[in-house]
């Protein structure tokens, strides 16, 4: 029984065209006691939606704008009087408007074609969060609360990219081709299409995550960790967890799909989503970033 270490999460996404939910009736107000900015719109339909705002209409910054409250940064329901509030006295200090030029942009997104970052709050049932980009994150994207309590994913966008899979053949990257089919799929470089988006851990999951999201360490607590005794301990990745605790003895990637028992089913039902863990060419995809060759700077 192999065990896996520095686990990473996927989550697919099926990408396609969108019209933007109709959102109506957009009103912008602010307390002049506290400053606190109310925004409020109707949405014809469900939609995850997200906020910019402006002054004179230059926009403030995503940046300025991690202290958002109310039906933003999240799948709204259809309806009226839907409500977000920011707080600029605290993301925006030393810049509070008063003069009457703010103004608000609403934008929806389907569950389809959703923004480029997903965070999980591990600490509630399905405390899942969207942002358009990484300035947008309620906390940096190195803050340890992405290693204990959340985690964060990035969107990987791959729908119907071609790119070339593995290293060239006994070359000094990676494995050397031994012969063998599987050596053969991982190891002499072939062009994949990947036919869906997805979202991939940021970080490996980690000591403190894994505990979160399941209650508890595999076999009772520490007494394999390599990181037993560090004082980073909890921010280390969770290791000596077998492919079998984590997607079950039963589920066989990919005669069985999608279908998993164990860790991960637990992760799903904290989560709502159907978390997984990433192929191999998701995987390669995502450390790529962008490059084709043997080694990531473009070296053969």
């Amino acid at each position: 029984m192999k065990s896996l270490t520095g686990i990473f999460f996927t989550v697919s996404v099926c990408a396609y065209a969108y019209a933007d939910a109709m959102v109506s009736n957009v009103a912008v107000s602010q307390d002049a006691a506290t400053a606190r900015v109310t925004v409020t719109y109707d949405l014809e339909e469900d939609a995850i939606v997200t906020l910019d705002v402006a002054t004179n209409g230059v926009s403030v910054g995503a940046g300025c704008l991690k202290r958002l409250v109310g039906d933003v940064n999240r799948k709204v329901s259809s309806g009226e009087g839907k409500t977000i509030c920011w707080f600029p006295a605290k993301s925006f200090p030393g810049n509070l408007i008063a003069d009457g030029s703010l103004s608000a942009k609403i934008t929806t997104w389907s569950q389809h074609s959703p923004p480029d970052y997903l965070v999980c709050d591990l600490t509630v049932t399905n405390g899942i969060s969207y942002y358009p980009c990484e300035d947008a994150l309620p906390y940096d994207i190195t803050n340890r609360i992405y290693k204990t309590t959340h985690f964060v994913m990035r969107r990987i966008h791959a729908t119907g990219r071609v790119w070339r899979m593995g290293s060239p053949i006994q070359g000094e990257v990676g494995d050397v081709y031994d012969g063998s089919d599987k050596s053969k799929t991982s190891t002499i470089t072939h062009n994949v299409v990947l036919t869906n988006d997805y979202y991939i851990g940021v970080y490996p999951v980690t000591q403190k995550q894994y505990w979160n999201m399941t209650g508890g360490y595999l076999g009772g607590g520490w007494e394999g960790s390599n990181f037993r005794g560090n004082d980073d301990a909890n921010w280390s990745p969770v290791e000596n967890l077998s492919y079998e605790a984590l997607r079950g003895t039963d589920c066989v990637w990919p005669q069985d799909g999608y279908v998993v028992s164990g860790a991960l089913l637990k992760l799903r039902a904290l989560t709502g989503l159907k978390l997984d863990l990433p192929t191999e060419a998701q995987w390669e995809y995502a450390c790529r970033a962008g490059t084709g060759s043997g080694y990531n700077s473009g070296e053969e």
